[in-house]
């Protein structure tokens, strides 16, 4: 659906959210982006309210650790990535070609493992080489230094600063923002649930999890269209009640807490209609394979 079926509503936004999306996917360049995002909603008569964090309960440390090490590792890989594309170019006999052929069959590659991942994502392989070989690619510089441009703005960090700055500029252009207690998206689902926003937009399912009645995701920032997903309509769908959901959702994983071993959706679900709820499953079930 079209986000402008929101017009003259209040949709409350989890800032953070927003911030890495951007950071994301246009680099350097957030702020701007940022700053046409807010002013495309405000042309299309929506409402924006923006939500900051205040505090993360104990409860996250292990999932903010866990992206701590993946942002490390992504910062490591890019590192090694950026090494051997120089160095590619540096040996290669068209280096100043828009597009080269490189033969990742040769035994050379067996050092450029992460660049050799790159260039098969963003290549396109030879169907109709002579040599036989199926490790020969057509690469378009271009397409490999925007891959590993996304790759850098992968390891973006959310500082004190932009937060600050980002309150200044919502200041500015006349857009309110609230500090959560706690946590942005509980708040955000909080103000929907007692009807003072129409819908929450975020991109973190846990707003299913915290029972917000509107939640619109996955946003397109060239057309704005969003998916909606309405709770109680889920509800039905699944024939779970709010508290078999929030069950269901424990039991697939969220922030708070990793997926029980084993158990996916699919088993999930047929557990839950079958028992009724996680209590009832942990002492009635023997095992869970």
């Amino acid at each position: 659906m079209r986000l402008a079926n929101f017009a003259f509503h209040k949709v409350a936004l989890d800032t953070s959210i927003f911030l890495c999306k951007f950071k994301t996917t246009a680099g350097s360049k957030w702020q701007e982006a940022f700053v046409s995002f807010v002013v495309e909603l405000r042309a299309m008569d929506v409402h924006p309210v923006f939500v900051f964090d205040t505090a993360f309960p104990v409860e996250k440390d292990l999932e903010k650790q866990n992206r701590i090490d993946a942002r490390n590792k992504m910062r490591d890989r890019v590192h090694k990535v950026t090494a051997q594309w120089e160095h590619l170019l540096e040996n290669h006999p068209r280096a100043s070609s828009a597009a080269l052929v490189v033969d990742m069959g040769k035994d050379a590659w067996a050092d450029k493992t992460e660049l050799a991942d790159v260039l098969r994502r963003v290549g396109r392989r030879r169907e109709d080489d002579e040599s036989g070989s199926e490790e020969h690619f057509d690469v378009s510089v271009a397409d490999v230094e925007r891959e590993i441009q996304r790759m850098q703005n992968a390891c973006f960090v959310l500082r004190t600063e932009d937060f600050v700055w980002t309150r200044h500029v919502l200041e500015a252009l006349g857009v309110p923002h609230v500090a959560a207690v706690g946590e942005a998206e509980a708040t955000c689902a909080v103000l929907n649930r007692k009807g003072l926003v129409a819908a929450v937009l975020s991109e973190d399912t846990d707003v299913l999890a915290y029972g917000a009645p509107v939640f619109l995701h996955r946003i397109n920032l060239t057309d704005f269209t969003v998916s909606c997903i309405e709770h109680e309509a889920l509800l039905r769908a699944l024939n779970l009640s709010a508290a078999q959901f929030l069950d269901f959702c424990i039991m697939c994983g969220t922030d708070y807490n990793t997926n029980i071993p084993r158990i996916g959706p699919d088993k999930s679900y047929r557990f839950l209609q079958r028992y009724g709820d996680i209590d009832h499953l942990l002492s009635r079930c023997d095992t869970l394979d």
